[in-house]
C-alpha cells in the first residue's frame, strides 16, 4: 500500500511542479499584448485546430510488450486512448508468450512541455485473458482475472500530420493478476501514432 501512495504522491507533486514550469515558460515565451487586437481565446483556439483529433497508435515496450489503440485529443492539455494490451504476469504459460495477460484499456494522457519530455500518462488495463491459476482447494485450473496499472512520462507528437509520427515513454507497470502475486516492471516503450 505504501508503494501505491508514494506513486500517487510523486504523480501529484510532478504534474504541479510541471504546470507551475509550464506557466512560467509560457510567459517568457510570449509577448502578448492586451491591446492586440488578437485575444488569449483566439489564440488557443487556433491552436486546437492545429491539434490531431482521432488517432490510431501501435506500440511495443518491456512491461506492456503490445498495444493497439484508437485515442482522441482533447484539447492541447489532454487526451483518451481507448486499447488492447498484452502485458507480463507474475506466473503461468501464458496465451501469447509465456507469462502474459491482455485486456481492453484506457490511457489519460496530460501533454506539458518540460525538459525532453511533453506527457504524462496513467493507464489502466483490466485482464480479460490471463493464465489458469491452479486452485489446490479442488484441484482445478480456473479462470483469473486482474488489472494492470502504469505510470509514464515520454513525447508524443499532438499535431495534425498525414505521415507517421513515433513516440517513445518511460515509467513503471504494475500487474495484479487476483489470484497470484503483483509484479512490478520498469517499462521502456516505443511506437507510432496515425491521423485519422
Amino acid at each position: 500500500m505504501k508503494k501505491y501512495t508514494f506513486a500517487i504522491l510523486f504523480v501529484i507533486v510532478l504534474a504541479t511542479t510541471l504546470k507551475c514550469q509550464y506557466v512560467e515558460k509560457y510567459e517568457h515565451k510570449t509577448n502578448f499584448n492586451l491591446n492586440n487586437e488578437r485575444s488569449i481565446n483566439n489564440f488557443f483556439a487556433n491552436e486546437n485546430d492545429s491539434l490531431r483529433k482521432i488517432y490510431y497508435s501501435i506500440g511495443m515496450g518491456l512491461s506492456e510488450f503490445a498495444q493497439i489503440g484508437v485515442g482522441y485529443q482533447i484539447d492541447r492539455k489532454y487526451d483518451l486512448t481507448l486499447k488492447y494490451g498484452i502485458t507480463w504476469t507474475s506466473y503461468g504459460a501464458g496465451f501469447h508468450v509465456p507469462g502474459s495477460g491482455a485486456g481492453w484499456g484506457i490511457t489519460a494522457s496530460y501533454f506539458n512541455d518540460f525538459w525532453i519530455f511533453n506527457k504524462v500518462s496513467i493507464e489502466y488495463l483490466y485482464y480479460t485473458t490471463l493464465p489458469l491459476h491452479y486452485d489446490p482447494s479442488d484441484n482445478m485450473l480456473k479462470k483469473n482475472y486482474g488489472n494492470y496499472y502504469q505510470i509514464d512520462i515520454g513525447k508524443e507528437y499532438i499535431f495534425k500530420s498525414k505521415n507517421l509520427q513515433f513516440y517513445w515513454l518511460i515509467g513503471v507497470g504494475i500487474s495484479c493478476p487476483q489470484k497470484q502475486g503483483t509484479l512490478v516492471l520498469p517499462t521502456i516503450g516505443i511506437g507510432f501514432t496515425k491521423n485519422n
